[in-house]
């Protein structure tokens, strides 16, 4: 009777948003011994269903010592300036000024960011065990804070120096059954791009992605490497390496030699005593196409134009398959670097980032891919 009891005080408690606090105080104002009971009880079923429902979703992002370092060192920097700029020496000198300034500009949301996180995960460090339960709630609006904080860190750390970048993703399920976990793998990064204004350009036939955007070849490069599904035992391995630029072959006039003379073989008198044989050498890769076989000139050119763009776009397909054959070999890594577990998260095994299934899925991993390369 008494468990059933105190049962059905923690669901109206739950129900009614009470707090352990006030519902402490009226018990302990009785100084009865189911008082003391009953706050006990009330903490297990607290700590048990509330607190832990809440804990496994926040503080997903854990910083290591190397972002630390990096935030720490932007802040001393900015420091550094604001002391110079209060130097005459300094104030006089028109251009320094201006260029400090624009140093402060850059560091300074940085460096507001880091010490609003600290100040909040101050705020938590002060709150005792007791009071963490007692306001429930607070406690929670200040750890989604510190994570939003974190977002914006990470997002900042990232883009403070930027360039384009050009990669090329090549995506390889290692049995006939991975080929669906491949295909979420590559929707996820399309999706990110898409989401991002990144350049997205799929090669179906040899597997492949074209990616073009801030960062992309840092960006990716954690991702290099084997992919493994913790549910289903299937596994993708992913080669990330930069950008071939396929290229394409011009056969304007220009780019042709085209010679004219006449035909030494079988046709009749009219090929034989005409120049109607035509030679034609693309200019850029020095292959060479001729025909003599039809009876007028046009026709022959017509023919060799075609024998020659076979030939030339044949070639410069083998340069292409040649060239990702080497990077393959130079850039192929055969460790684990993502697991996935579908119910819960994508872990990175080279750094502390990770991402809920169901955000990787929907391409919302901007900050997985930050924190990976912000880490390496």
């Amino acid at each position: 009777m008494f468990a059933l009891f105190c049962v059905k005080k923690s669901i109206n408690i739950f129900k009614f948003k009470q707090t352990p606090k006030k519902i402490c105080l009226r018990l302990f104002l009785k100084k009865t011994n189911i008082a003391r009971l009953f706050v006990r009880f009330q903490k297990i079923v607290y700590n048990k269903f509330v607190k832990t429902d809440k804990d496994s979703a926040k503080n997903m992002i854990e910083f290591d010592e190397k972002i630390l370092q990096k935030l720490q060192s932007a802040k001393q920097k900015y420091d550094d300036i604001n002391q110079k700029l209060l130097l005459e020496e300094v104030l006089i000198d028109s251009k320094l000024t201006i260029n400090l300034q624009k140093q402060r500009a850059k560091l300074e949301p940085l460096v507001t960011e880091f010490e609003n996180l600290k100040s909040q995960e101050q705020e938590l460090q002060n709150l005792t065990n007791d009071e963490q339960v007692a306001f429930a709630n607070e406690v929670e609006q200040i750890n989604q804070k510190i994570e939003l904080s974190k977002d914006k860190i990470l997002s900042l750390l990232a883009n403070f120096d930027t360039q384009m970048q050009s990669v090329c993703i090549e995506f390889l399920p290692c049995d006939n059954i991975s080929t669906n976990f491949c295909k979420d793998i590559f929707d996820s990064i399309k999706k990110f791009c898409q989401k991002n204004n990144f350049d997205f350009e799929e090669d179906v036939q040899d597997k492949l992605a074209f990616v073009t955007g801030q960062n992309a070849q840092n960006l990716f490069a954690s991702l290099n490497g084997m992919h493994k599904n913790l549910t289903t035992n299937q596994t993708v391995l992913l080669t990330i390496f930069p950008k071939i630029e396929r290229k394409i072959a011009k056969f304007g006039e220009n780019d042709l030699k085209i010679d004219i003379f006449r035909s030494n073989g079988a046709g009749g008198q009219n090929v034989n005593k005409l120049s109607t044989a035509v030679r034609i050498t693309h200019i850029a890769t020095n292959i060479v196409a001729t025909c003599q076989d039809e009876r007028s000139q046009f026709q022959n050119r017509q023919k060799a134009l075609e024998n020659l763009k076979q030939k030339v776009n044949q070639k410069l397909q083998n340069d292409f398959l040649s060239q990702k054959s080497k990077l393959e070999k130079l850039y192929k890594n055969q460790n684990i670097v993502c697991t996935y577990d579908y119910a819960g998260f994508v872990t990175s095994t080279k750094s502390n980032a990770k991402v809920l299934s169901k955000k990787f899925l929907q391409g919302d991993i901007a900050n997985f891919l930050n924190q990976n390369m912000l880490e390496k």
